[in-house]
């Protein structure tokens, strides 16, 4: 498999956990709030950059989205207790979702790079 291909299908793979946690503004993700950010954590570099997320794979505004939700995820883990009910009524969690609705708005412009083949 091609470096090309690898990094289209980790984008692809970011995409879908934004698109997890884009409809939980009121509940936790069906798979759980640890869950969700450690497939996070799974997929995006600990400090996203032009350098660890690159072009023509992820555009200079994608890195830009996605850098806030790293961002977002690391200000709710500071505020978070440990129980998804609780956590979700956090300001912390909206602006979490908040984020990640905006950065899929941002990746949906080009969406999935491997529905082509």
């Amino acid at each position: 498999m091609s470096t090309q291909r690898k990094l289209a299908l980790t984008r692809d793979r970011i995409l879908g956990n934004l698109e997890w946690l884009a409809d939980a503004e009121h509940e936790p993700p069906h798979m759980g709030i640890y869950t969700w950010t450690a497939c996070w954590e799974d997929w995006v570099p600990a400090h996203p950059s032009a350098e660890t997320l690159p072009a023509p794979t992820y555009t200079p505004d994608e890195v830009t989205a996605i850098a806030q939700v790293s961002e977002a995820v690391d200000t709710f883990w500071d505020a978070f207790d440990g129980e998804d009910e609780e956590g979700v009524k956090l300001p912390e969690w909206a602006a979490l979702v908040g984020a990640c609705r905006a950065a899929l708005e941002i990746m949906m412009v080009r969406g999935r790079l491997t529905e082509a083949g």
